[in-house]
Order: C-alpha cells, then sequence, then structure tokens
C-alpha cells in the first residue's frame, strides 16, 4: 500500500469513530466538562479552540452543537470549506518551480490512476512536491506553504461573484472568504451569501527571486561552427525586457523540414517606425551582448504595403526561438496562446518589472510608474500578467481584454491602501 493510501486508511478509520457526542471525546476532560456546562445552562459564549492539528477542535464543536440542537444539528450549524471551480487561477510551486496554473491543470498532474483514494463523493491525493501562497501568521506576509492534500469533488452548481472592473472569481456556495463588513472588521462570509457592495480582500505583495539562467543547450540539436550565440544567457534586466517586448510585439518563424523538424528558426519583433527606433537599437545591444545575429527589414502597412510603417527586427538564433515556442505558448505559436515564461515568477522583482516594462514598451498605454494598460486577445496571458505584477509589488486588476497596473505615482497612497468612504460616513453618523 502506498504511503497515500496509509495516509487515507488512516483518515477513513478517524471519521468512522469520530466521535458524536461530548460524551465520547477522551483525554480532554477540563475542556469537556466546561462545554457540557455550556450546553447544561445554555449558555453558549463566543469561543475560539486553538492546538495542533488532529486535537479534537472541529470534533469538538460539532459534539457541542451536536449536544444543543440533538442530531440535526447541522441546519443551525455552518462549516466553512475552501472549494473553488476547476478553472480557478492559481500560482503553484511543483518540485520548486513556480508555474501559474488552474486547478484543472493540477488535477491532470495528481489525480493519476491508482495514486488517489475515493472516498463518500470525494477524491483524496497526498502531494509532496506542491506548494501554494498563504499568508504567515505571525508576519502578516505572503509567504510558500507545502500542501500535504488535494480534494476533488462534484457539486450541484457555483457560485460566481462577478468584480467591479470585469474579474470573476467561481467557488462552492460554502466556500469562506474575507471580507470587510459595515464596521471596517474583517470577517468570513459564505460565498454564496455575498452580495453586491461588498468588500473582498485581495493581496500585493513583494515575493523574493533567485538568479536564473535560460540553458538553451537542450535546444540546440546538433553542433555547427557557425553558431556562435551565447548558449546560457542569465535572466537579467535586459533579456527579462527582451522576453517582454517579444510577447508584446513578437512571433517565431521556422524551416519546416521534411522530417517535421523544425529548423532555421527566428524570434521576430515588429516596432513601429518612425518612432520606436530607440526599441531596435536596445535590441541590437542585446543581441551583440550574446553574440546573437540580427538583422532588421522594412515591412508595409497592412493597408497600404506600398508604405513602409514598421520594421522587423529579426534574431537568428534557432535555439531561442524552439525555448519561446515552449514557454511562452499555452498551444499553437499565436498571439491568443502566448503566456509569461514560468521563469520570471522565479526572477528578483527588478527583473520583473524589466519584463513588465518590456510589455508596455511593445504594445502598452498610459504612463509607466503611475497607471498602465496592456491588452491582450490572450486571456490566460493577462491573467499571468495580474499575478506577475501582483507578486512584484504593483497592484492589478483584470479587465475585458487588458490588464491594469497602478503604481502610488505622486501621491503616497493607491487604491488598494484606502477603505470603503461608507464605513467611515456610518461611524460619524453613529457617533454624532
Amino acid at each position: 500500500m502506498s504511503s497515500s493510501r496509509e495516509a487515507l486508511a488512516e483518515l477513513l478509520w478517524a471519521e468512522k469513530y469520530r466521535p458524536r457526542k461530548l460524551d465520547e471525546i477522551v483525554n480532554q476532560e477540563e475542556i469537556v466538562a466546561r462545554l457540557k456546562k455550556f450546553v447544561e445552562e445554555k449558555n453558549m459564549p463566543h469561543l475560539l479552540f486553538a492546538g495542533p492539528p488532529g486535537t479534537g477542535k472541529t470534533t469538538s464543536a460539532h459534539c457541542l452543537a451536536h449536544d444543543l440542537y440533538g442530531p440535526n444539528y447541522m441546519q443551525y450549524m455552518l462549516e466553512l470549506n475552501a472549494s473553488v471551480a476547476k478553472d480557478t487561477p492559481i500560482l503553484v510551486k511543483i518540485n520548486n518551480k513556480v508555474y501559474r496554473t488552474t486547478f484543472e491543470e493540477l488535477d491532470k498532474i495528481y489525480f493519476v490512476e491508482g495514486q488517489y483514494i475515493s472516498y463518500g463523493d470525494g477524491d483524496y491525493v497526498q502531494t509532496s512536491d506542491l506548494e501554494v501562497l498563504t499568508i504567515d501568521k505571525d508576519t502578516k506576509r505572503i509567504k510558500w506553504a507545502e500542501v500535504n492534500w488535494l480534494i476533488r469533488h462534484k457539486v450541484k452548481y457555483v457560485v460566481k461573484i462577478r468584480l467591479k472592473g470585469g474579474g470573476e472569481i467561481r467557488l462552492t456556495g460554502n466556500h469562506s472568504i474575507m471580507v470587510i463588513d459595515e464596521y471596517g472588521n474583517l470577517i468570513e462570509k459564505k460565498a454564496s451569501d455575498i452580495r453586491p457592495g461588498d468588500y473582498l480582500i485581495s493581496f500585493v505583495t513583494i515575493l523574493p527571486g533567485t538568479k536564473k539562467i535560460v540553458n538553451l543547450r537542450k535546444y540546440i540539436i546538433k553542433d555547427s561552427s557557425r553558431i556562435r550565440a551565447v548558449e546560457k544567457i542569465p535572466v537579467d534586466n535586459e533579456f527579462a525586457w527582451l522576453m517582454g517586448l517579444y510577447i508584446a510585439e513578437g512571433a517565431i518563424s521556422f524551416k519546416q523540414t521534411n522530417r517535421s523538424l523544425q529548423t532555421s528558426g527566428q524570434v521576430v519583433i515588429t516596432v513601429n517606425y518612425p518612432g520606436e527606433e530607440y526599441l531596435v537599437a536596445r535590441m541590437k545591444n542585446i543581441a551583440s551582448k550574446y553574440k546573437i545575429p540580427i538583422y532588421t527589414n522594412m515591412v508595409g502597412s497592412g493597408f497600404d504595403r506600398s508604405r513602409l510603417s514598421a520594421k522587423h527586427v529579426r534574431l537568428i538564433y534557432t535555439a531561442l526561438a524552439r525555448y519561446l515556442r515552449e514557454e511562452a505558448y499555452d498551444g499553437p505559436t499565436r498571439a491568443r496562446f502566448k503566456r509569461v515564461p514560468s521563469i520570471l515568477y522565479e526572477v528578483s522583482p527588478d527583473i520583473r518589472k524589466s519584463f513588465l516594462k518590456g510589455i508596455f514598451d511593445g504594445d502598452g498605454s498610459g504612463k509607466w510608474g503611475h497607471v498602465v494598460r496592456i491588452a491582450s486577445n490572450s486571456k490566460k496571458l493577462l491573467i499571468d500578467l495580474v499575478w506577475l505584477a501582483r507578486i512584484t509589488g504593483i497592484e492589478s486588476s483584470l479587465f475585458n481584454e487588458e490588464a491594469r497596473l497602478i503604481w502610488k505615482g505622486g501621491m503616497k497612497y493607491k487604491k488598494s491602501d484606502l477603505l470603503p468612504a461608507k464605513l467611515f460616513i456610518k461611524y460619524f453618523k453613529q457617533i454624532s
């Protein structure tokens, strides 16, 4: 029996013999005696059960509710559990590599036939290499934490919560959500109880990163004396900026051979002409730094081919083109399938900013450092950008076909630093 099956077997036995009444709880005499007193007096104060996992906190709550209300106590008890729809975006670490993925994609990775256990209406699988973002209770900061179990189950319906600006959350009705109540307190609310005008809690943080290198050696099929380009490229500010510019305005092309092998790869980035020659100059400097052959050619307008209004910058490096085909797309190499290469989530915040700046320089609008709008017909790319910005300390929002990045600018605050005005209006009305 696998360790996953053994662990779940213990869980099933624990459920089978879980106490149903306070009289059935053992080894917690003082606590049980106090809880029985509440039942006897029909006087229920606010309680907070604290202790390590497995010590009986949830069981005690169920037993207390049972003794107070009888066998049908569940209609008087609210137990909140975190269950979200399969297409919910999530940032995870798998084997120490960061991915922006969904629960549906996690399902394909971990729920392999023979590796999970079915119990009741759910499937359970134990994990040893998975981490997710959570809040450190001591420092109140966002951090990575290990995941022990993944659970999937079917539900009759999911709740859709549409956020102001166009975002949407899909989750089960009993999912607990942190909101700000009418008095400014942070409280938990069932998703099915959320109403228009409620304020949900989100986050903006700065996650540290490490030095990363793009190893193009594995994308070189055959050595050639004509290839002089650097095979291991450090992901620094310049290269991150170049990848961002590519995501905004780039494409790749190959020569297809009879063996279905894609060769003679090029990375092609389009810039406006005149007006964006400074982008061409910077790309040439980066290509020279890594000994990548580069040349440019003028191209015509989509409406008038005789009017040369754009310039193609071509980086002639098959290994780089193959790398981008693998890391910068979630399907065919077309714009609507573009993604943020996963390595960008792992680099330092200043390098992540350089990547975002490359995208802005290529296809953004607004003012960098204040408010920026980035449009794309790739929804997954926009979600990637919002996540990347938020772990880089930049407030971001997802709208229809665009992502918005917001800094404090000349002010000492940004929108996410503020509390809703109606909380203060109500407070001052009460004390006046």
